[in-house]
């Protein structure tokens, strides 16, 4: 598995155990590596509607 996998599933993880902030920035940092990860774009998605961050979450929707 290659290092931008591994943050992947440490974003997944972290977002699954309720570490809403440390997933957010792990998420982020594999979109920056990979823009088009549609797995992380989804997630981050997901996370930022559950802390009714809507306005954030939508255009991340509209990408998948």
């Amino acid at each position: 598995m290659n290092s931008l996998n591994l943050t992947y599933q440490s974003a997944l993880a972290q977002h699954q155990a309720g570490d809403v902030a440390q997933a957010e920035g792990l998420y982020n940092e594999v979109l920056a590596n990979d823009p088009g990860h549609m797995d992380a774009i989804f997630n981050l998605a997901v996370l930022l509607a559950s802390q009714n961050r809507t306005n954030e979450a939508i255009p991340l929707y509209e990408l998948v």
